[in-house]
């Protein structure tokens, strides 16, 4: 026997795993809301980000997402959604940083348990960071999601420093 099969049937022994906390942090592009996880996690808390799951798989760092990328960075993102949502895990917390405009995709996260907290950064925040930090093409991001955005109900809202860092 594998050590590997023996760790499962100690771990099946004792029973499952309990979920630890799951967060989304959504908001418009330049939010602030890799800021604000970089601010309230812990050392060994999940950290799910569609930017970073690029860059791992060969984008370049810099917020542009190559097409031949995407799926790949979807598949990730999907099978460690279904995991972290669906089965026991041993993470003690877990954050998710999401855009999500519209009130029902916030909603779908809340059902599954996740706590949301809303970055209500404004318009004008976001643009200003977006010139000074990204692609040319995050204007027309920010803008998109502020056309789209939907308020939610069980929101939780963070207005985050004007000042704070990207």
């Amino acid at each position: 026997m594998s050590y590997g099969m023996i760790k499962q049937r100690s771990r099946a022994a004792r029973g499952p795993l309990p979920r630890g906390t799951v967060t989304l942090v959504c908001g418009p592009p330049c939010a602030g809301k890799n800021t604000y996880v970089d601010q309230h996690r812990r050392p060994g808390d999940l950290v799910l980000d569609f930017d970073a799951l690029i860059t791992a798989l060969g984008g370049a760092g810099d917020h542009t997402v190559p097409e031949q990328l995407k799926p790949y960075a979807y598949d990730a993102r999907d099978a460690v959604l279904e995991r972290l949502l669906n089965r026991p895990t041993p993470v003690r917390a877990a954050w998710i940083i999401l855009c999500a405009p519209t009130a029902a995709e916030r909603r779908r996260y809340r059902a599954q348990g996740a706590r949301v907290v809303l970055l209500n950064t404004d318009q004008a925040t976001c643009l200003e960071r977006a010139a000074a930090h990204r692609p040319p093409e995050f204007a027309g991001h920010v803008l998109e999601w502020f056309d789209t955005y939907e308020p939610g109900q069980a929101d939780e809202i963070v207005v985050p420093s004007r000042t704070a860092p990207l």
